[in-house]
């Protein structure tokens, strides 16, 4: 497949400004090993290309004092997106390479390890600084689909989602805001608060608002018909909050 950020399909929801940051989000969403950056230069040189080539950075390395004047001939903001996006990339365990293109057999020689260009080393899991984990899916829901609608429900559901990974059932619903259909991305929000997690909907948005407050075992009766006794899987979910508990006690059994 072919990802570029000028003439994507879904412009509304993928919006970056450039193809640096995009190749490295695409690189985190799919797990990838490598993020090759090419460009019309060796590499990150030292003071702003006037230096000689930096082989490799660090993930604590501040190349800041190396980016001042620092401009490829072509392309949107130079060796500074490709070195963001580099830095990001391997800060999530992604490790990055920024070389010249017109290198005879580029490719095949950094897939070989030779040493070409400038080296982004990737944070392994679990090292300090590391941002990696959660697979792509999971990233992809967190960080960058468009949610089309928000599911406001009470204390003992959220509760129940955030202590215990439960999955969202249509008894701890309170109001279901926005249109969306089933499979489209949600926000789930206790009622005023921002939202505290995410999912993928099992009903559409009008479903939903039928089965609000109801028990899993009324969803046939409601509908005619039950697709998901869930109205988010737990699978189908990432919290944006892990500490969202709830702002007063409740005072019955928790419900999801």
């Amino acid at each position: 497949p072919v990802v570029n950020e000028n003439d994507t399909v879904s412009y509304e929801e993928i919006r970056f400004g450039d193809n640096d940051r995009l190749s490295a989000l695409v690189a985190q969403l799919i797990d990838a090993d490598l993020l090759l950056l090419l460009t019309t230069v060796e590499g990150l040189r030292e003071r702003g290309g006037a230096g000689p080539l930096i082989p490799c950075v660090a993930a604590e390395d501040d190349v800041e004092q190396h980016l001042a004047q620092a401009r490829t001939p072509t392309g949107v903001g130079g060796m500074r997106t490709k070195v963001d996006a580099a830095q990001w990339a391997a800060r999530r365990g992604v490790e990055a390479v920024i070389a010249q293109a017109s290198l005879e057999d580029v490719l095949l020689r950094v897939l070989q390890g030779e040493a070409v260009g400038t080296r982004f080393a990737p944070v392994e899991p679990g090292q300090a600084g590391g941002q990696r984990g959660g697979g792509g899916r999971r990233r992809w829901l967190r960080l960058t689909a468009k949610a089309r609608g928000v599911l406001r429900v009470d204390e003992g559901a959220q509760r129940a989602l955030v202590e215990r990974g439960a999955s969202l059932l249509p008894s701890g619903l309170v109001a279901v805001e926005g249109a969306f259909e089933a499979g489209d991305v949600v926000e789930i929000a206790l009622p005023g608060q921002a939202p505290f997690a995410r999912g993928l909907a099992s009903y559409a948005s009008h479903e939903a608002r039928s089965l609000v407050g109801r028990q899993s075992s009324e969803i046939e009766e409601v509908l005619g018909v039950c697709y998901s006794e869930e109205i988010v899987h737990r699978d189908d979910m990432v919290l944006l909050r892990t500490d969202a508990a709830p702002s007063t006690a409740a005072t019955r059994e928790p419900s999801s």
